[in-house]
């Protein structure tokens, strides 16, 4: 019986022997793999660091884009204010006109027609006819045309801008 115990004590420390390999083999592995997960996460980290501060640039560059088209829309807003300013006294005094017409522009090519200024002197009817036919010849907007026929006009001006 001796024998027995002696060769189960025997198996039961092999065994143990083989477990505790086991478990160290186990233990490695962890630590191998904790190891592993370490170095994925720090490389993770490396590259979101980069991203970020390539992100950072970025937005560096799109805030001073930005910067430059405030500045940018402040110069035209200040232009635009003081062409509104421009046109409203123009719309002041031309109160005949609708806004339509005085919205409309007057293209840099456009010209004046060239017939004689309206003076009270000569048929007014006489005046219209020379006007109106010259603006049909020259195919013109009747916006254009009612800004054009103030131009036609010499001394009568006030009597002009007093019409509603």
């Amino acid at each position: 019986m001796k024998e027995v115990m002696s060769h189960t004590l025997q198996q039961l420390m092999e065994t143990m022997r083989a477990f505790q390999e086991a478990n160290e083999q186990y233990k490695q592995e962890q630590e191998r793999i904790r190891e592993e997960a370490n170095f994925e996460q720090t490389l993770l980290q490396h590259r979101l660091m980069v991203e970020i501060e390539v992100s950072r640039a970025a937005n560096e560059e799109l805030r001073k884009s930005n910067e430059d088209l405030r500045r940018n829309l402040h110069q035209r807003d200040r232009s635009s204010t003081r062409e509104r300013g421009l046109n409203s006294s123009l719309r002041d005094s031309t109160k005949p006109f609708s806004q339509a017409i005085m919205d409309e522009p007057v293209l840099a090519h456009y010209m004046t027609p060239k017939i004689a200024s309206f003076t009270w002197v000569k048929d007014l009817e006489n005046h219209l006819t020379t006007f109106n036919a010259q603006m049909i010849t020259s195919r013109r907007m009747n916006a254009i045309r009612c800004k054009m026929f103030m131009s036609t006009f010499t001394d009568t001006t006030q009597w002009f801008n007093g019409l509603l």
